[in-house]
């Protein structure tokens, strides 16, 4: 079985992220060409070689909450997804259906199964013949995944039932024990109407989001540069809150400004240069009114965001954009 490079990619991404020093994987025992292609979207892998690295990974960071973790660290390229299942899909059962197709075709080791009872629509996730501890992983963050772009894809919210073997007071409080990895919602979700983002032109939102993301992987090692990575992620696409970023790096919120602290920064400080640089980028493309780039960064009110920008570039978004 073959196995798309990309959702090995996933997890060395958020190792990069977690470790303090240089990218500590065994690399004689993987070729050498592998991590040149990672990111082409065509590149295979064998399985053995896709939990050879994972289990690299797993013994690197020793948490046992990875799988979550990742799911919930592949925000970004998720909305991407989401964004061309939208292009295809009129429906969460047809987006589900393109989906499926996905996970078939580039993670075959994970099997969907899905069934319908009351009036409930369950989807459970499983893996024949693989290492138990691994196969943990590997559900739980496509698990975690499945339900973040089904509340991406429904226009109206969606009450989501997980369930794990593995269950335990630290999984997020969607989830519940279940005697195997599950996801469960009301049957009504399926002909909901998917959620357009077309309006919000994510087909040059996330490669600009990405593009910046691997910018800043080419300045420096520092815990700022990897929470500014982890926040881009974790986009959606306004930034996440410390408590999100600081969990995604397995540190309470207090330690996390502790050790931003020792960089004489605040996490406040980051995402207001962040923020400082979106906009600029937003700025530049015709297709976002300024109220809509305030509204992309989270801003609740656009008066908000132009005493944001004011006091980035000291002209209003209008003056500066026809500059540009």
């Amino acid at each position: 079985m073959q196995i798309l490079a990309v959702h090995l990619q996933a997890f060395i991404n958020y190792l990069s992220i977690r470790q303090h020093g240089k990218n500590l994987l065994d690399n004689d025992r993987l070729p050498t060409s592998l991590f040149a292609h990672l990111h082409d979207g065509h590149t295979v892998i064998s399985t053995d070689l896709f939990y050879d690295i994972l289990d690299q990974v797993r013994l690197q960071l020793q948490d046992e909450y990875l799988g979550l973790r990742v799911g919930s660290f592949l925000n970004l390229n998720a909305l991407g997804l989401i964004y061309q299942i939208s292009l295809q899909a009129t429906s969460v059962e047809e987006g589900l259906y393109y989906l499926r197709n996905f996970v078939d075709a580039t993670l075959p080791i994970v099997q969907l199964d899905s069934r319908l009872s009351q009036g409930r629509y369950t989807i459970q996730l499983s893996i024949k013949d693989g290492p138990n501890h691994l196969s943990r992983i590997v559900l739980e963050c496509v698990q975690t995944i499945i339900m973040k772009e089904l509340r991406m894809m429904c226009v109206k919210g969606i009450e989501i039932q997980a369930r794990s073997p593995y269950y335990d007071s630290h999984y997020p409080e969607d989830f519940t024990y279940g005697k195997h990895h599950e996801i469960e919602f009301e049957n009504i979700v399926l002909k909901s109407t998917i959620r357009s983002y077309r309006k919000h032109c994510l087909d040059y939102l996330v490669p600009q989001y990405l593009q910046f993301i691997e910018r800043i992987k080419m300045d420096d090692e520092t815990f700022a540069n990897k929470v500014k990575i982890a926040a881009l992620n974790l986009a959606t696409p306004a930034l996440p809150k410390l408590e999100q970023v600081a969990e995604n790096f397995n540190l309470s919120p207090r330690t996390f400004q502790r050790i931003l602290a020792k960089e004489q920064l605040s996490f406040r400080m980051l995402t207001d240069s962040l923020n400082k640089e979106l906009a600029l980028l937003l700025l530049r493309h015709d297709g976002y009114a300024i109220a809509d780039i305030g509204y992309l960064l989270g801003y609740a009110e656009p008066a908000s965001f132009l005493h944001s920008f004011k006091k980035w570039y000291g002209q209003a978004p209008g003056a500066i954009k026809r500059q540009l």
